[in-house]
């Protein structure tokens, strides 16, 4: 009897020891998992107003933009205008040795048809061109365009007026609307086409690929939660919410648009709650938390 009472005390001694052990090691996270919690971080619900965007990707051009083409065949011998310099209407860009000897191999002048910066030379010196060669690019760069073209199944939350920002290569935000929509789909790509202007505030190029959004929705609400707070749970939406005693509960919620950073929702929430926004993977409701800063 007294061996077996020896034999478990030793038992429960090497026992507590690698307990000890287990939680100098794996510290405070190993403590709450022995203890029932479960560690999150938590957000607040908020009062907003949630901007939800579509994104598409088109390139930018002069909202006044042409192509230059020469009016008679020849060869390039001179470039009167560089890229960025400014011409009038009928002000010479290039000039064209027509290479005729009736004519004495004299010279033609390429003309622009509008007023504008040269924005892109699309020719060298002794190339040859003719009237269906595009020699230039032409165009007024103090305003700028953009063509998207959206599917069927969201057009309908593409209408004119509604707010788009385009975002230049370096990141810069340039501000502007959807001036045109189209009433059709084209016929080849299945897409409507829309057309977005804005002011160019940061000097965009012509002919460069940015990304465009469009605000679809902008709705304000005082339901608007972080969008990692959002939780699925057997095909439902929704969020843990923290009680005073810091147990989680899973509120069903829906959502009504999805912004950059905030998702405004419906449910029985209200603005101030305490939310999990990270540690809802494998959270049981009614289980309580340990809050990490």
């Amino acid at each position: 009897m007294r061996k077996k009472i020896i034999i478990t005390v030793i038992g429960l001694v090497f026992a507590g020891f690698i307990l000890m052990r287990i939680l100098q090691t794996s510290g405070p996270q190993k403590i709450a998992e022995l203890s029932g919690l479960s560690r999150v971080k938590v957000g607040y619900v908020q009062s907003a107003t949630v901007k939800e965007e579509y994104k598409f990707v088109a390139v930018v051009k002069g909202k006044s933009q042409s192509v230059v083409y020469p009016q008679v065949p020849g060869i390039i011998r001179e470039k009167i205008k560089e890229a960025g310099d400014y011409v009038k209407r009928d002000g010479n860009i290039l000039l064209i040795d027509r290479n005729e000897a009736a004519l004495k191999y004299s010279m033609s002048a390429v003309e622009s048809p509008i007023d504008g910066k040269v924005l892109q030379i699309l020719v060298d010196i002794g190339t040859r061109v003719d009237p269906q060669t595009p020699v230039a690019v032409v165009g007024d760069m103090t305003s700028v365009k953009a063509v998207i073209g959206v599917d069927s199944e969201d057009i309908a939350l593409i209408k004119k007026g509604l707010g788009a920002r385009i975002v230049s290569p370096e990141g810069k935000n340039v501000y502007g609307r959807i001036s045109a929509v189209a009433d059709s789909a084209g016929k080849r790509s299945r897409k409507f086409s829309a057309e977005i202007t804005a002011r160019n505030n940061a000097d965009l190029k012509s002919g460069v690929a940015c990304d465009i959004f469009v605000t679809v929705r902008e709705i304000k609400t005082n339901k608007a939660v972080p969008g990692p707070a959002i939780t699925e749970r057997s095909g439902d939406n929704g969020i843990f919410k923290i009680s005073k005693d810091d147990t989680a509960g899973w509120v069903k919620v829906k959502i009504i648009a999805k912004g950059k950073d905030l998702v405004a929702v419906e449910g029985d929430i209200s603005s101030g709650d305490r939310i999990v926004t990270e540690g809802s993977y494998g959270l049981i409701p009614g289980r309580k938390v340990e809050i990490l800063q």
